[in-house]
């Protein structure tokens, strides 16, 4: 079974996230980022690009898996049951799915791994794709953490979250190192 990783990389360094992805063994990042553009130096997609590549990493950005300004405001105001109703319904287009088909023959030949910035997978349309993806393709969906570093220099938090085809939602389990 093909396994779909997601992350994201809010409060994350640009050195913490390439950690993150090489412990995952990620070869590819698939960007579904509406806007791949970010204010964190290092994110946005000409310069993530290049350091992907310096790293290993091939890079694809699907923009038909964005999501759509609507659903952006939503979020951002909270309003997360309306954010994934509006999400939903963006699945349902033809350039998502196309997007959809794109980014399943992507994960199948490759480590694949859908980046945006939430932090957190629940709260984050990523989520959602992997989900449907999940459903039609029996991907074992893996949303991957980035580990914090505290003043001291020790972690504050390393995991990874993984959902299980037959369960909805992730559960924390440990990284393996």
């Amino acid at each position: 079974m093909a396994t779909l990783r997601t992350i994201g990389y809010e409060r994350a360094s640009l050195s913490q996230f390439l950690v993150a992805l090489r412990d995952a063994r990620v070869d590819r990042i698939i960007d579904v980022r509406a806007v791949p553009i970010s204010r964190k130096p290092g994110f946005s997609q000409a310069a993530l690009r290049q350091t992907l590549a310096e790293n290993g990493i091939d890079y694809v950005h699907i923009r038909a898996l964005g999501t759509p300004q609507a659903g952006r405001e939503a979020a951002k105001a909270g309003r997360y049951r309306e954010f994934e109703r509006i999400f939903r319904a963006h699945l349902a287009t033809p350039e998502a799915r196309e997007g959809l088909a794109a980014t399943a023959a992507q994960a199948l030949m490759s480590r694949a791994c859908l980046l945006c910035f939430e932090r957190d997978a629940e709260r984050c349309h990523r989520s959602l794709i992997a989900q449907r993806l999940q459903s039609e393709h029996r991907f074992l969906v893996e949303h991957l953490a980035v580990a914090e570093r505290t003043a001291a220099g020790g972690h504050e938090r390393d995991g990874r979250r993984s959902a299980h085809p037959r369960q909805g939602r992730a559960a924390a389990e440990p990284a393996a190192r």
